[in-house]
């Protein structure tokens, strides 16, 4: 059983990734922390909220930064919506947060552990990189951090960069130079999982608790992205970074050396990733080079048949 932190940005995807985390049958979710990204962290903290209580996931959620380390904040409310969970209206849930500082809450967790446990980072890393500087001692306890961003190839925000990377550039550069184990989804592979219309069909006939949110929380998104990018379907970047916790094989990695462009003009936000031999540099991240789509698809299906 794998013990996972989720840290994100709720936003459609993050909510499905929440969803499937919850139920996966060889994970344990253990918290949610909230940060700024696909909308303001109040919205996206109450989003969280009403997506554990959804799922009846019966797990911490705490919130987290409000902004990026030094930037401005950027929010995706062209993809996302004015909520933040596109036209779906959860029910309001009574559960207070778990704590006020989702960074000492993070912090107290991870030390209280025996195990390492991984932590899962699908929003901008304001977060992640707080954590990590300002207790490096949970690095010990961190076994890896699974993040959803950046990209060996082109962005999609910027030509370079990739959301949740731009969001807060100088965070991420911190992640990657952490010294902690880095699993990078990125782009390259979050691409390949389009939900399409058939897909939202088939989710919407499973008639339980969450399929009726799930499938208008896609028919959201593939909406928005044909306005946005062109694209006939949505791209499950973050529910693909969980699944590489539920099966291995459904992503190949390589290892690479990851930095992040924080200076360049055209470049800003930019994950530069240099295989070996082209810089001198040892390895800090595995990343995501292939997917398997099908195999994604029938994990997804799997759990959200369980509630």
């Amino acid at each position: 059983m794998t013990k996972l932190f989720i840290d994100c940005d709720p936003g459609l995807d993050d909510a499905i990734a929440i969803l499937l985390a919850g139920k996966a049958e060889n994970l344990q979710l253990c918290g949610v922390s909230t940060v700024a990204g696909n909308q303001t962290v109040a919205k996206t903290t109450e989003n969280a909220r009403r997506i554990v209580g959804l799922g009846n996931l019966q797990c911490p959620v705490v919130q987290g930064a409000a902004r990026p380390l030094l930037r401005e904040p950027i929010i995706a409310d062209d993809v996302h919506g004015e909520s933040g969970l596109g036209g779906a209206e959860l029910p309001p849930v009574d559960a207070p947060l778990a704590a006020e500082n989702a960074i000492l809450w993070l912090a107290q967790q991870l030390l209280n552990e025996e195990e390492p446990v991984t932590l899962v980072s699908i929003g901008p890393m304001t977060n992640t990189a707080l954590l990590l500087s300002t207790f490096p001692d949970v690095k010990k306890k961190i076994q890896r951090i699974v993040m959803m961003g950046g990209s060996v190839g082109q962005g999609n925000v910027t030509p370079s960069a990739e959301f949740n990377v731009l969001a807060d550039p100088e965070a991420a550069k911190i992640v990657f130079q952490s010294g902690v184990p880095v699993n990078m989804v990125g782009l390259d592979v979050t691409y390949q999982v389009l939900a399409t219309p058939s897909i939202v069909e088939k989710i919407r006939k499973l008639n339980n608790s969450v399929s009726e949110y799930v499938s208008t929380w896609l028919t959201d998104y593939i909406n928005a992205y044909y306005k946005t990018h062109g694209i006939e379907g949505g791209a499950l970047h973050d529910p693909l970074a969980v699944a590489v916790l539920m099966d291995s094989d459904v992503v190949q990695f390589e290892e690479m050396y990851v930095d992040v462009e924080t200076r360049g003009d055209l470049t800003y936000g930019r994950t530069v990733c240099a295989r070996k031999g082209q810089t001198g540099k040892a390895p800090n991240a595995q990343v995501a080079v292939g997917v398997k789509p099908d195999l994604f698809w029938d994990m997804l299906f799997a759990v959200l048949m369980r509630y």
